[in-house]
C-alpha cells in the first residue's frame, strides 16, 4: 500500500511538472507568434517541436530561438548617450542632404540602412584594402607604434605566437608611454591567448575588457552571442576593420597554409562610426571601467579629409533585430547593381528571397550586360 501511494505521488508530481511544461510551451508560442515576429516557416517549426516536444522543445527554444532575450540583453548600458547624439546628427544631416542632392535613388538605401540604427555614413574617406595578412599586420602594427593619443582595440582572435605576443608588447609599451590603450576581447575567442603578455598589459595600467567571459558564456542561455569584431582605431583618426584576426595563422604560418582574407585601413569620417561601435560595445561588455565623453576620442581632422570614398559602416547584432541592417545592405547592393556585382565569401548560404532575388537579378543583368560573380573562398570574411 505504501509502495502504490508512493507510485502515486511520484505520478502526480510528474504530472505537475508536465503541466507546467505544456503552460510554458504556450507561453512560447504566444511569445512567439505575437512579439518575435518570426518568419512563418519558422514559426511552425517551433510549434512543432514545442507541441510534440515539450521539454526537450522549451529548452531548445531557449538557447537557440529566443530572440527578445538577445535584444534586451545586447541593449547598450551606462552609455553616454548625449555623446554620441552629436555624432549621428551630424551623420543625419550629411545623410538628408545626400538624399535630397541623389538623382539614382541609390541614396535612399544609405538612409534606410541608417535609419535601422546599425548603419553609419561618412563620404571623405581614404581606404587601403589588405587581402594578405602580413601585409595587414605589419601596416596596423606601424601605426600602433606611431601612436601618441589612444588606442581602441577590439578584437575577436589573439593567438598566443609570434604576432599575438608582437601585438601585447606594442599595447603595453604604449601604455607605459602615457597613452590611454583599451583592449577588449572575445571570451571564447581570447581562450588560447597570450594570457601571461595580457597579464601584463593589465598589470603596466593598460583597459582590459572580455566580451561574454567564461563564467557569462557558462550561465548564458544563448552559447552562440560572440563578438566577431576587429576593430582597432589609432589616435581617433586612423581605424581598421575586416576579417583578419591577429596570429601567424592569418599570414599563412597556420596547419591551413595560406590564408584569405581581407580588411580595410580607414581615414576619414567613418573612424568616427567606428569610435561609436567600440563605444557601446566596451560599455555593454565592461561595467567598472566606462569611457569619457567620445569626443575625446575623436580627431577633429578625420572631417577634413579629403578622401573621395563613400563608406556605410554596418553594425550587426542581436540588438539590431528584427531589423538586421547587414542583410538589408546585401539586399539592396544585390537589387540595385547596375554593372557590375561580386560576393566573396566562404559561407554562401543563401535564404531563399536572396536566391530569388539574386537570379532575378541576374536574369536582367543579362539583357544589360552585366555580370555576376561569386567567388568562393576558404578564409574570407569583411
Amino acid at each position: 500500500m505504501a509502495m502504490m501511494n508512493d507510485v502515486m505521488e511520484v505520478t502526480n508530481v510528474l504530472g505537475n511538472l508536465m503541466m507546467v511544461i505544456v503552460i510554458l510551451d504556450f507561453i512560447t508560442l504566444i511569445v512567439l507568434y505575437f512579439m518575435e515576429k518570426y518568419d512563418p516557416r519558422v514559426f511552425i517549426a517551433w510549434a512543432i517541436i514545442l507541441i510534440f516536444l515539450p521539454p526537450v522543445g522549451f529548452v531548445l527554444y531557449m538557447y537557440m530561438g529566443c530572440e527578445i532575450y538577445d535584444r534586451h540583453l545586447f541593449r547598450p548600458r551606462k552609455v553616454n548617450l548625449d555623446s554620441i547624439e552629436a555624432v549621428l546628427q551630424e551623420q543625419k544631416d550629411l545623410v538628408d542632404r545626400m538624399v535630397a542632392e541623389d538623382d539614382d535613388g541609390r541614396m535612399h538605401i544609405v538612409k534606410a540602412l541608417f535609419n535601422t540604427g546599425g548603419a553609419d555614413y561618412s563620404e571623405n574617406n581614404t581606404v587601403r584594402i589588405f587581402t594578405e595578412g602580413e601585409d595587414k599586420m605589419g601596416s596596423l602594427f606601424e601605426d600602433l607604434k606611431n601612436a601618441r593619443r589612444s588606442i581602441l582595440f577590439e578584437y575577436y582572435i589573439i593567438r598566443d605566437d609570434s604576432r599575438g605576443n608582437e601585438l601585447l608588447e606594442i599595447l603595453t609599451q604604449k601604455v607605459r608611454e602615457g597613452l590611454e590603450v583599451r583592449l577588449l576581447v572575445d571570451g571564447f575567442g581570447i581562450a588560447k591567448g597570450p594570457k601571461k603578455a595580457i597579464a601584463g598589459f593589465k598589470a603596466t595600467g593598460g583597459h582590459y575588457g572580455i566580451f561574454h567571459s567564461g563564467a557569462k558564456l557558462f550561465f548564458s542561455p544563448k552559447k552562440n552571442n560572440r563578438n566577431h569584431r576587429k576593430i582597432a582605431v589609432i589616435d581617433g583618426r586612423i581605424a581598421y576593420c575586416g576579417g583578419f584576426n591577429i596570429g601567424d595563422e592569418y599570414q599563412g604560418e597556420g596547419p591551413l597554409g595560406h590564408w584569405r582574407d581581407a580588411s580595410v585601413r580607414i581615414m576619414g569620417g567613418a573612424v568616427a562610426s567606428l569610435i561609436v561601435r567600440f563605444t557601446m560595445d566596451w560599455q555593454y561588455s565592461v561595467k567598472d571601467d566606462t569611457m569619457g565623453y567620445i569626443g575625446e576620442y575623436i580627431d577633429p581632422c578625420i572631417h577634413a579629409n579629403d578622401g573621395d570614398v563613400r563608406m556605410q559602416v554596418v553594425s550587426g547584432g542581436p540588438e539590431m533585430m528584427p531589423n538586421n541592417a547587414i542583410q538589408m545592405q546585401y539586399l539592396a547592393m544585390i537589387e540595385n547593381a547596375r554593372k557590375r556585382l561580386y560576393i566573396c565569401t566562404p559561407y554562401l548560404v543563401p535564404e531563399e528571397r536572396r536566391t530569388l532575388r539574386c537570379r532575378h537579378q541576374d536574369h536582367d543583368s543579362r539583357q544589360a550586360r552585366s555580370h555576376i560573380h561569386v567567388l568562393e573562398q576558404p578564409h574570407v570574411c569583411l
